[in-house]
Order: C-alpha cells, then sequence, then structure tokens
C-alpha cells in the first residue's frame, strides 16, 4: 500500500472515530473545538483530510473523555507506521496550509490572542521553507497585536533569518515592515522611521510595486517622523500617501489595480503573491468600499499640520472640505471634522468647534 493509501486510511480512521464519538455525546463541532481548535480545523479532522497532531489529539481524546490510544489505531490497522504522525509530506503541508491559513485569518478579525494559541499547536519542528517563514511571521503579528514586544521581535527575528536562507524577498519586506511598526510601538520611533525608510527603499527598487503597501509605508513614515517633530517631512509623506489614493480612487473598479499587481507577480514568478492578489480581485467584484486607510492619513495629517503652522492647518483642512467634500467618504469627512473641532478648540473658539463635533 502506498503512503499516501495509508495516511488517508489513518484520517478516515481517526475522523471517523472522533465524529462518531462526538455525535455520540451531543456534541457540535464548535463545542469540540474551541478554544484550542478552530471549527474548519475539527471538520477537516473528521473528513480524513487531515490528521491531527499528538498534542491536538490527546486533548481531542481528554474532551471526548477517551484515553488517546482509543483514537490511534492499532498496528495491525496501519502497518506502515507507529502512531498518528504522518508519513506523506504532501498531507502535513495540507495541514500546514489549513492551520496557517486559519491563524491568519484570526488575526484579520481582530483575534490575535486565538491566532497565538492556534499557530503555538503546530509541531514545528516538521514545517519547511515558506510554511516556516509564515509560521514565524504570523506569530510575531499576533505577539505585536497582544503588545507582546519581545516576543514580536524573536518571533520576527526567526522568520527573517529563514526567509534571508530562502531568498524570499518578498516576505523579507513584510517581516521588516513589521519589525518598523513594533519598535514603533515601543516608542523607538528613530529606528522605526530608519526601518521603514529601508522598506520604501527596496519596494520603489522592485516589481512589481504594490500602490497599497506603498501608501502604508508612507503613512507609517509620517506618523514617525511627527513623533520626531520634522514637521516639514512628515506633511511630504502624508500627501505622499494621499496622492497615492487619489489615483487608486480614479480607477473605476479598485480590482483592476489588484489585476495588474497580479499580472505582475505572475510574471516574476511569485505565485503565492499573485494568487492572493487575484483573490483580493474577486472578494471586490461586486462591491466597491472607501480605502479606510484615507481617513487615517487625513487624521494624522491635520494633526501635524496643527504641530507645525495652526493656519495653514485650518485653510488647508476647510479648503479640502470646500473643494472634495463630494469625492470623500464619510469616514474621511468626520476625519476632518473631527481636526477642525479640535483646532478651534485649542484655539477657544467653543461655538465653532461645536459646530464640527
Amino acid at each position: 500500500m502506498s503512503d499516501d493509501q495509508t495516511n488517508n486510511k489513518l484520517g478516515q480512521f481517526v475522523g471517523a472515530k472522533i465524529r462518531a464519538e462526538r455525535l455520540a455525546q451531543k456534541l457540535t463541532q464548535s463545542q469540540l473545538a474551541l478554544p484550542e481548535f478552530s471549527v474548519s480545523y475539527i471538520s477537516a479532522i473528521e473528513r480524513g483530510q487531515i490528521h491531527p497532531s499528538l498534542r491536538a489529539l490527546e486533548i481531542l481524546a481528554q474532551r471526548l473523555g477517551l484515553p488517546s490510544a482509543e483514537l490511534i489505531p492499532s498496528h495491525t490497522q496501519s502497518n506502515s507506521t507507529t502512531g498518528i504522525t504522518m508519513n506523506s509530506a504532501k498531507n502535513d503541508d495540507a495541514a500546514f496550509e489549513l492551520e496557517i491559513l486559519v491563524a491568519h485569518t484570526h488575526i484579520l478579525q481582530g483575534a490575535a490572542a486565538k491566532a497565538i494559541t492556534q499557530l503555538e499547536e503546530l509541531a514545528t519542528n516538521k514545517l519547511r521553507g515558506s510554511y516556516l517563514i509564515r509560521y514565524h511571521y504570523l506569530l510575531g503579528w499576533a505577539y505585536l497585536l497582544t503588545a507582546q514586544w519581545q516576543a514580536c521581535m524573536d518571533a520576527l527575528a526567526k522568520a527573517e533569518i529563514i526567509a534571508k536562507e530562502c531568498n524570499d524577498d518578498s516576505n523579507s519586506l513584510l517581516i521588516r515592515n513589521l519589525m518598523g511598526m513594533a519598535y514603533a510601538a515601543t516608542g523607538d520611533y528613530m529606528q522605526a522611521l530608519k526601518t521603514h525608510q529601508y522598506c520604501l527603499a527596496l519596494v520603489e527598487k522592485r516589481q512589481p510595486q504594490d500602490p497599497f503597501f506603498l501608501c502604508h509605508l508612507y503613512n507609517q513614515l509620517g506618523q514617525h517622523l511627527a513623533h520626531l517633530n520634522d514637521h516639514d517631512s512628515t506633511l511630504d509623506a502624508f500627501q505622499q500617501a494621499l496622492a497615492i489614493i487619489e489615483e487608486l480612487n480614479k480607477h473605476e473598479h479598485l480590482q483592476a489595480v489588484y489585476i495588474d499587481i497580479a499580472l505582475q507577480y505572475s510574471a516574476a514568478s511569485e505565485y503565492e503573491q499573485a494568487s492572493i492578489s487575484f483573490y483580493k480581485c474577486i472578494e471586490l467584484q461586486n462591491q466597491r468600499k472607501p480605502l479606510p486607510l484615507q481617513s487615517e492619513i487625513y487624521r494624522y495629517l491635520g494633526q501635524a499640520l496643527m504641530m507645525s503652522d495652526q493656519e495653514k492647518a485650518r485653510t488647508y483642512l476647510e479648503g479640502v472640505l470646500q473643494h472634495h467634500s463630494n469625492e470623500l467618504d464619510a469616514l474621511t469627512q468626520a476625519s476632518i471634522l473631527t481636526n477642525l473641532a479640535e483646532w478651534f478648540l485649542l484655539n477657544n473658539h467653543l461655538e465653532e468647534a461645536e459646530q464640527y463635533v
């Protein structure tokens, strides 16, 4: 029997056993999964699509009130394995892909703590190449969002070492970006500035250029420069970011931008990044949402202007509202109005401030 056939039988045995015990105890997949695992993970196990790690198997057995040995096929049921450990690298990769995807989803949904739990369950000694890079990158991101600064930097440092060994420039850039954000979060704005300036230099040299990421970098640079009281450079960085957003808004559909990025990544043989861009394009096909970053940048720009030249700040903000109000989404207008209210409040014009609140 081939390794694939053996592993399929193992997966079917374990999945069927877990499903039968769960149904016998009238538990839902959610009740069996949470808080350690995701529902999609349990579902995939029950369908025999992936094999749980020994640690995961122990947790599931304990939750079902069974000895973990009952969930492991005997030697006669599998003559080519000594336990539930998978021999097929292909099946391992499918399991890792699912777990990493679920962790990434947790982060994007604001559940970084769940992502940490999800990632820490993985057997990292079996991860290879890009999976190991993504593992440490996502773990660093989740630690950043939960204010675990040292753990964040340690995870990102590991990710960067592996990315360099694999000559993975795309992931190296993303890792450096998170490092810059981590430096800023701990108040080291000079190091944050240097890190994001390094990222910007890399982006400007390489193809394809992602305008969304470029806009993000200028926004980050503007914030660092504001903390360092370099007002002229702050304004320039925010203006660069807004110029990119205005250019993006000229497209009839944002998906056109993602298609172009995807095609460029594909031509450069960076197929994972190409796939991500195509998926974003598909998601945008039937919707058109304003860029939330635009609102954030206007807020920071207004604050930077007030620190450098308050009269110029008022003139600029009122000018944007007067000449571009029809082009701005509600969130961006709210940011500008808030800045104006703050300006009038700081200058003791309470009645005018109330009009903008």
